[in-house]
């Protein structure tokens, strides 16, 4: 590592990888022939993993070896326990224990967002919410609300104000209150209502300056997070209707298919 390199005792070399023709051969012919071996030939490999590659060209593995004569062995997979190496500044130690991703650069901060929304599309894949079956999740019909419930007594419409209203228009699907869920269990959201809501997220944060109220930081794109977001849209949204956001969203009931209890 470096420190050995800073004591003198080693000395730090560069070779070259034809890294693209590396990860074709070794996603594309020798993964399903390790599937196959462990037995699991038709199973999906995990959505986030490593693969630890060493290199076994003949002679010593730190001399340059010509990329056409490179030989690669696997030496370890990591399917448990995957870390966003780009996220190491928000990991908190004995001291540093109040660091969080503000404190990520932003330059690896982008990396680690690139990262983190490929795992996230192919997941939301898996789990049948993806792009192209974003409204597939099944709806359970409920009775219209009523007509004297739609909109609240207008003295009661101001205790959260959309404080971004007069930067940004509020989308006309947040105007009004669709359906009345009684049940709380039957309020499972769509990912196409996240997605949406994202999209305005990113829109308001964009023109809007919000100050976060304990760094005292501008709220960003990148820094956002669910206190922001229940300040700004949940509460301020919800409350002109008197409802959850998920009836501001839905027609009826939304059974869930899958509950998340918390996310980091």
């Amino acid at each position: 590592g470096g420190k050995k390199v800073e004591e003198g005792t080693h000395e730090k070399k560069t070779i070259s990888i034809d890294l693209s023709s590396l990860l074709k051969k070794f996603t594309d012919e020798d993964c399903p022939v390790l599937m196959k071996t462990l037995g699991l030939p038709g199973e999906p490999i995990p959505v986030w993993w490593t693969a630890d590659m060493i290199n076994a060209s003949s002679g010593e593995c730190w001399t340059a070896v010509l990329v056409a004569e490179q030989k690669w062995v696997i030496g370890e997979f990591n399917c448990s326990c995957v870390g966003i190496s780009k996220c190491l500044p928000a990991c908190c130690k004995p001291d540093t224990p109040n660091v969080s991703w503000k404190d990520i650069p932003a330059e690896e901060a982008v990396h680690a967002t690139k990262y983190g929304d490929i795992v996230g599309k192919e997941a939301a894949v898996l789990l049948g919410v993806g792009e192209s079956k974003m409204e597939a999740a099944p709806l359970v019909e409920v009775a219209a609300l009523p007509a004297e419930s739609a909109a609240p007594p207008a003295e009661e419409a101001t205790r959260y104000p959309v404080q971004w209203a007069h930067m940004v228009d509020v989308p006309e699907m947040y105007q009004r209150r669709l359906c009345d869920v009684p049940e709380t269990h039957r309020r499972a959201m769509q990912m196409s209502a996240f997605l949406q809501l994202g999209a305005l997220i990113e829109k308001v944060v964009k023109v809007f300056q919000y100050e976060d109220k304990f760094s005292k930081k501008v709220v960003t794109k990148d820094s956002v997070n669910l206190y922001h977001i229940n300040d700004l849209f949940v509460m301020p949204l919800t409350d002109q209707a008197k409802c959850s956001f998920m009836e501001l969203t839905a027609k009826a009931a939304q059974d869930p298919l899958w509950f998340v209890s918390h996310w980091w």
